[in-house]
């Protein structure tokens, strides 16, 4: 979802997740469509991440240029290290006082930050020759690249919140990408977003003390009289969320960390919409937990909704779910839905 429909970062709540139908169902509209992971360790490389960063080197066939951003992965060292490699931009320089990351540290970890911009004025005298400059070999290598600049830097944040570094971002150096101190530092992840309009979902109020041991499935079966459904579908964000086959979404309630009250999510389901070929159809909820688990929850309420192409809520249809206990036995409702022959 976008920042606006989910709330912003909330660095108090890790863990938490959205409860409100709207800030699932804006979460729809938007799916990565690619990624690219490429390096900046020269000026035409360079120009490309900040024609990214500036309108995604896109026409502005609009009036109106929309930029981009991009993942890095920084090391800035422990200790003694960190000061080598942090600078407070000096007095009477641009952006004087401002923090500055000059080189990849030779120690620590690497870690995860959002580059949102640059600034081709921020500059440093990195070998102390009492000027900056984009034009001498300071590296020695006897040629004049990328590593070589003292001038130019990108606009990093982090995710530790407005306190660090001041501000919580940091001027990093073009030249810090060039340095081979850190090799995952070269390079420049970006995901391609693209628009989509769901055209069925699911709107469910529901809580669950193990989130990860959760186990959903939905449905959908052509004959409006089925007891069972044709096509399904188990989001994974409902099934234990099994990140790379071995990390999990947490041992915690559906809500997050402490929180056991219900939530209202929504989950879409074009593709069971666009699976059958009639105007009335039945479509299936079932909840349940993993083979082995305690978990237990309960379903407080469930809607199908149907949209048009615009993206326009035609209508909305209620489900039935009794007591709505699901755990130690299955929960399964379903309902008819109709007047999808215009779909």
């Amino acid at each position: 979802p976008t920042a606006k429909a989910d709330g912003g970062v909330r660095l108090n709540e890790i863990g938490v997740w959205p409860d409100g139908y709207d800030a699932w169902r804006d979460a729809m509209n938007h799916r990565v469509a690619g990624y690219r992971y490429t390096p900046a360790l020269t000026e035409s490389q360079l120009d490309e991440a900040r024609g990214w960063l500036y309108d995604r080197n896109q026409p502005d066939t609009l009036g109106k240029a929309i930029g981009g951003v991009f993942a890095i992965d920084g090391r800035m060292g422990k200790g003694k290290d960190r000061d080598k490699v942090t600078v407070t931009i000096p007095k009477g320089e641009y952006a004087e006082g401002e923090g500055l990351w000059t080189a990849w540290s030779a120690t620590g970890f690497g870690h995860g930050m959002a580059c949102v911009g640059y600034d081709d004025q921020v500059g440093y005298d990195r070998n102390g020759d009492g000027s900056i400059t984009n034009d001498k070999d300071i590296t020695g290598d006897g040629r004049v690249t990328l590593a070589d600049w003292e001038r130019g830097a990108w606009i990093v944040v982090n995710s530790w919140g407005k306190d660090w570094s001041g501000d919580g971002k940091i001027y990093l150096l073009y030249s810090a990408m060039a340095d081979d101190t850190w090799p995952r530092g070269k390079y420049i992840g970006r995901v391609e977003v693209a628009r989509h309009q769901p055209r069925m979902t699911a709107r469910l109020k529901l809580a669950c003390d193990n989130r990860t041991d959760l186990r959903m499935t939905l449905g959908i079966a052509s004959d409006p009289d089925a007891k069972a459904p044709e096509h399904t579908v188990a989001p994974e964000a409902f099934n234990g969320w099994p990140l790379f086959g071995r990390t999990h979404s947490g041992h915690v309630p559906l809500a997050g960390p402490g929180k056991n009250d219900p939530i209202e999510v929504g989950i879409e389901l074009t593709e069971l919409l666009d699976a059958v070929d009639t105007d009335t159809a039945r479509v299936f909820i079932k909840l349940t937990r993993k083979d082995g688990s305690t978990a237990a929850g309960q379903l407080h309420g469930a809607a199908i909704r149907l949209y048009d192409d615009s993206g326009e809520l035609l209508r909305e249809i209620p489900m039935q779910v009794g007591e709505g206990v699901f755990g130690e036995t299955e929960l399964s409702t379903s309902t008819v839905v109709e007047g999808l022959e215009g779909k």
